[in-house]
């Protein structure tokens, strides 16, 4: 009788622990299953959050682009166009781009400064365009300090001094051809940035 209560309890005791252990799978199952779901709907949330933020900073920079108009070219493809004139400049050259009513304009920089937000920009340039197939020097701008710092609007660029503001356009010989501008048109100018030669390059 004591072996059969026993052998009851064993069995017993076998099929409480195989339920237990079915019980175990089917729950981590089911934990997998709802972090499987969790982790899709973050997943989602993110996604979305993301293309509504993206989205949003393209319209703001269309935005941009209808008020000030093409300022600068692609600078990809100027970099390829002037290539071979940027590779034989020094190799602390800083280097910018302007796009004067579609010709592309490569401004190094002679004399480069930080703003507050560590952008370089220069306050003088020598400057070179394509002609005739070639890189060729087209004018310099010659600013007097930080306070002006080459900056570009509807096709002209614009520096200045403490005597007045140089406005400064291409002639149909492609040649820089300055006169003085007011100070309002100056300061609605873009500031053009430059960059490392190095950076350019890579």
């Amino acid at each position: 009788m004591k072996k059969t209560a026993l052998f009851i309890g064993l069995v017993g005791s076998a099929v409480l622990l195989a339920g237990c252990t079915k019980a175990k799978v089917a729950t981590q199952e089911v934990v997998s299953s709802q972090m499987a779901q969790v982790e899709s709907e973050v997943t989602g949330i993110v996604e979305e959050a993301v293309s509504e933020q993206l989205s949003e900073v393209t319209e703001q920079l269309s935005e941009v682009t209808e008020q000030t108009g093409t300022i600068t070219p692609a600078v990809d493809s100027a970099v390829a166009e002037f290539a071979t004139l940027i590779d034989s400049f020094d190799e602390g050259a800083y280097i910018g781009f302007a796009d004067l009513n579609g010709t592309t304009v490569l401004l190094q920089g002679i004399e480069t400064f930080e703003d507050d937000f560590g952008n370089v920009l220069a306050d003088n340039a020598t400057c070179f365009v394509i002609k005739d197939g070639e890189a060729t020097m087209c004018g310099e701008l010659m600013g007097g300090g930080t306070a002006y710092a080459i900056a570009v609007k509807d096709g002209a660029l614009y520096t200045g001094n403490r005597t007045g503001i140089i406005k400064a356009t291409l002639n149909d010989d492609m040649t820089l051809v300055e006169e003085e501008s007011d100070e309002d048109t100056f300061a609605e100018a873009a500031v053009i940035g430059f960059s490392h030669k190095e950076d350019l390059l890579q």
